[in-house]
């Protein structure tokens, strides 16, 4: 930070708690000296030419999502061939690479028995999703 001279640094990507803060805070000082501020969600910075100001922003935490304007449509076998066609992409190229799809983890053993116990718990059946 000190070597780019921000008009304002901004930390981010750290545990902000009120155990946490200081300690981030004071190493920060140790060799930066300009404006700064510890990001925090919500956080929103108004920038002009000549101004910086830093608020949080005003949210309601406990919302219900508004009514659906027509009935929720699964995702169709024949989705990603659409879209490629539409962008003039190969259907090959819609997906996870090799790489991604190499890195699935089957944690079915974990989340089997927590459907199982939902479904006693509630007396209700929550099906588990077969891939």
């Amino acid at each position: 930070m000190s070597e780019v001279k921000p008009r304002m640094a901004i930390a981010y990507h750290f545990f902000k708690d009120f155990d946490t803060t200081a300690q981030v805070y004071n190493r920060i000082r140790k060799t930066y000296d300009g404006p700064l501020s510890l990001a925090e969600d919500f956080m929103v910075w108004n920038v002009t030419k000549d101004d910086i100001k830093v608020r949080l922003a005003v949210t309601e935490e406990h919302t219900w999502s508004p009514p659906l304007t027509r009935p929720a449509v699964p995702p169709g076998k024949d989705d990603p061939a659409t879209f490629a066609k539409k962008r003039g992409l190969p259907v090959e190229a819609i997906g996870y690479s090799d790489f991604i799809a190499g890195g699935k983890w089957n944690v079915d053993h974990v989340l089997r028995p927590i459907y199982e116990e939902a479904s006693k718990a509630v007396g209700r059946e929550f099906p588990y999703p077969e891939t």
